[in-house]
């Protein structure tokens, strides 16, 4: 599903050149749950924007079933997060303005659906929110609003999730609640890749990696 072969990055600040990623090797088997983690500052947010194409390695391979997409214009890489990528962030990222119905809808809309509305309220089923969906943002908990997030990562149907501390806001609680949807998704056959700092988070997870200093320094999970 997923392949990266010698992946670098680095960024420029003032008159310092900082490498954050080192030649990042790894690959992400279709159906598999994936737990990204290590301390801030390890490169794993930055390995993050690129599986989600929202930026280009330095050198390097990225290939998402089998197609490199590491050197793809802004428009086909637009194409492809909305067409394969769903997105899930530790801040929601929900228009306030907005109902739970529209949020979930935007992608739809993106893509040029002309009804969105019927996938959009089926997505808020499958996580559980089918009589909040006319509730804006501030009237919803937080444990809703990542709900409400989870449902528009997944109204596209895409084959990819990438959650970014998907319960990093949340109390213990509502975070397991979001980890068993998490689950229920993956026995689906979606695969998700989650970063987290979190060892209880990443025990959910088939497989974790580790990573320190840009470099991927541990790998460990089960069948």
């Amino acid at each position: 599903m997923i392949r990266t072969e010698g992946l670098t990055k680095r960024y420029t600040i003032g008159e310092s050149t900082v490498q954050v990623l080192k030649g990042i090797d790894f690959s992400v088997q279709a159906g598999d749950m994936v737990a990204l983690t290590g301390s801030s500052g390890s490169g794993k947010s930055t390995l993050m924007n690129i599986l989600g194409c929202l930026d280009r390695p330095d050198s390097g391979r990225y290939l998402i079933e089998n197609e490199d997409v590491s050197t793809l214009g802004n428009d086909q890489l637009a194409g492809i997060r909305n067409r394969k990528i769903g997105f899930v962030f530790q801040t929601f990222n929900l228009l306030p303005r907005m109902s739970a119905l529209e949020n979930v809808a935007l992608p739809l809309m993106y893509a040029g659906h002309d009804n969105p509305r019927p996938m959009a309220e089926s997505a808020l089923a499958r996580v559980g929110l089918q009589e909040r969906m006319h509730h804006q943002p501030n009237q919803l908990s937080g444990g809703q609003r990542q709900r409400v997030a989870i449902a528009r990562a997944i109204v596209t149907n895409p084959a990819i999730i990438l959650a970014d501390e998907p319960t990093g806001n949340l109390d213990s609680k509502t975070s397991v609640e979001i980890m068993d949807l998490f689950l229920q998704l993956n026995a689906e056959g979606r695969t998700i890749i989650i970063v987290t700092h979190e060892p209880d988070i990443a025990a959910y997870c088939k497989r974790q990696i580790r990573m320190m200093d840009g470099q991927i320094v541990e790998a460990a999970g089960r069948v």
